[in-house]
């Protein structure tokens, strides 16, 4: 393995103005950091990063820790995480969950004695408390797309509630007033905020939400299959479906086919998130879309901001929403008053 020393006889220079070079530590004349460069070139020399950074007390490495890597909304926010990490010269090590506890945890004390600076969390915990239980002292840690009642971590997430207000909304501007909601997790903050959205919008218009209009699940496309197939045989049955998130969507649209349905002539579908493939899917997919790259940027730079000047936590980032129209949705089509037209 070359060495330093050896750069610098090649170079004709001291170890000392080689080290300069390298760490931008004093000023070195253009035709000596010339030499150096490519005197390190023609050696192929690479300097002991790790130790580098051990002595600058920076690795200048973050980790990741998402529940489920195999989300599209998870595998588009991870790939916007590593790009603005990069920009600022951050490498990124991403942990997958799962959504076990369990792991979440093991993989943030792996990370700390990896040394990493900080770390990207969407956490399986459901309060502060628990976090902080099994949170490594003295560790950065930036929240992303999950949040707490009275969160003292900082947090950078969607606004979920306003997203689905304007989701019911627009359905209700079509035409529509049996509206179902697939929920989500109960458990989760977000998905409750979701709820909420839709059942403040619902009451603002005057209209009826039954119980079992609104079908619980965990985020994934066999779920909205399964709860689209009991909503759609519901007498009455919805006209609509605001899903809480696009794999939930995903799953109402296979259902429409195994029931023989079109979507929007039978009933209209919205999603949440705006994942690549909603604009692939047949229709494709009215949802609401998450800035992710937006919310990938800002907790990078909310991370290294931490990193730099660590402080007590508690600030929230709390980034719009939008209405993508697309396909699956559309002015009332059936007989409204129909008790249902799907048992």
């Amino acid at each position: 393995m070359t060495t330093i020393h050896e750069v610098a006889l090649r170079a004709g220079v001291s170890a000392a103005t080689v080290s300069h070079v390298i760490n931008g530590t004093r000023f070195v004349s253009d035709e000596a950091r010339q030499r150096v460069t490519a005197a390190m070139d023609e050696l192929d020399y690479r300097p002991n990063t790790l130790a580098r950074s051990l002595r600058r007390g920076r690795t200048q490495t973050i980790g990741l820790i998402l529940p489920d890597s195999s989300n599209p909304f998870f595998a588009e926010i991870a790939h916007g995480i590593e790009q603005a990490a990069f920009a600022r010269g951050y490498n990124v090590i991403l942990c997958n969950t799962d959504g076990n506890i369990h792991k979440e945890r093991l993989y943030l004390h792996l990370l700390a004695d990896k040394q990493v600076d900080g770390v990207l969390l969407d956490t399986e915990a459901h309060d502060p408390q628990a976090l902080r239980s099994y949170l490594p002292a003295h560790l950065p840690v930036v929240l992303v797309d999950r949040d707490f009642a009275d969160n003292p971590f900082d947090v950078v997430l969607a606004d979920s509630l306003q997203g689905a207000q304007e989701a019911v909304a627009y359905l209700i501007g079509q035409g529509h007033r049996r509206i179902a909601c697939m929920s989500g997790p109960q458990n989760l903050l977000s998905a409750a905020q979701r709820r909420e959205g839709y059942s403040h919008t619902m009451n603002q218009a005057g209209l009826e939400i039954r119980p079992e209009w609104i079908y619980p699940g965990a985020f994934r496309p066999d779920v909205g299959r399964q709860g689209a197939r009991q909503l759609l045989k519901l007498q009455p049955a919805p006209t609509a479906i605001f899903a809480c998130n696009d794999m939930l969507a995903i799953g109402a649209l296979r259902a429409a086919t195994d029931l023989g349905l079109h979507v929007p002539d039978d009933f209209s579908v919205v999603g949440f998130d705006d994942v690549e493939m909603a604009s692939f899917t047949s229709p494709t997919l009215t949802t609401i879309a998450q800035p992710k790259q937006e919310i990938s940027r800002r907790a990078v730079e909310r991370l290294i901001q931490k990193i730099g000047a660590p402080a007590e936590g508690g600030v929230r980032e709390l980034i719009p929403t939008r209405l993508i129209l697309r396909e699956s949705t559309g002015l009332v089509k059936v007989d409204i008053n129909k008790p249902s037209l799907y048992s």
